[in-house]
């Protein structure tokens, strides 16, 4: 399969996201929502709080950004807004994302094919490598993600380490895979998050305590992902 082909039928697995109104049914679980995020963010704020000192000359570029919600984080951190950088394929999200993130950079297309002379020193992606099924586009992703990172970059990952049984158009990674993708890195710290959902939308404000006391429950993966070795 080439990496065209791959990057529609991305396309076409969001569409169907969008068609099957998921986004309709997460607005009922708020809870659920808030906790996961927050967990994530608290994360994602304490690998970058123990590596940079001053995060406002410091570069984040966010692929699969979306509306550019999970960018606001780092804006919220001290990253000035011409510091932010937001890629998505979806050409259609392009006035949300302008909209979102004034005075940040918007950067269409497919991440993997990015023509930027820029590095970063924080890469984020949430939820995007568990869309891609091809192997080997994967692979030629992560290392593109390396490749633009500066000498002291972050990638900042959150996704599902299971198949979903419901929905064919997500393939987990684990521990094992992660390692792979990224096996040029210079380290990986991998921690397990988010409560299951179909639990944690059920249990309401009662996640957090759940989520501490049951990680074995937990379906996601949070990780840093230092720059290459040398």
């Amino acid at each position: 399969m080439t990496a065209p082909d791959e990057v529609s039928r991305v396309k076409e697995r969001y569409a169907r996201r969008r068609a099957s109104h998921v986004a309709e049914a997460q607005a009922r679980y708020f809870h659920f929502d808030y906790f996961a995020d927050a967990e994530r963010d608290l994360r994602f704020a304490e690998f970058v709080r123990r590596r940079f000192d001053d995060l406002g000359p410091r570069r984040v570029l966010e692929i699969g950004a979306g509306s550019g919600r999970n960018l606001l984080l780092f804006r919220k951190l001290g990253v000035r807004w011409e510091n932010l950088y937001a890629n998505e394929l979806l050409e259609e999200r392009e006035d949300e994302l302008r909209y979102n993130l004034p005075g940040g950079h918007v950067l269409l297309g497919d991440a993997s094919a990015l023509a930027v002379s820029t590095r970063f020193d924080i890469i984020v992606q949430s939820t995007v490598f568990t869309s891609i099924l091809d192997d080997e586009f994967k692979q030629k992703l992560a290392r593109k993600l390396l490749s633009l990172l500066t000498e002291d970059g972050v990638i900042l990952w959150y996704d599902f380490k299971f198949d979903n049984p419901s929905n064919p158009d997500v393939k987990g990674i684990g521990r094992r895979e992660l390692r792979r993708l990224f096996a040029d890195a210079a380290s990986i710290d991998i921690r397990s998050a988010t409560l299951a959902p179909p639990i944690g939308r059920r249990v309401g404000a009662w996640y957090g305590v759940l989520n501490t006391f049951a990680p074995f429950l937990r379906t996601h993966l949070v990780a840093e992902v230092s720059s290459v070795t040398n």
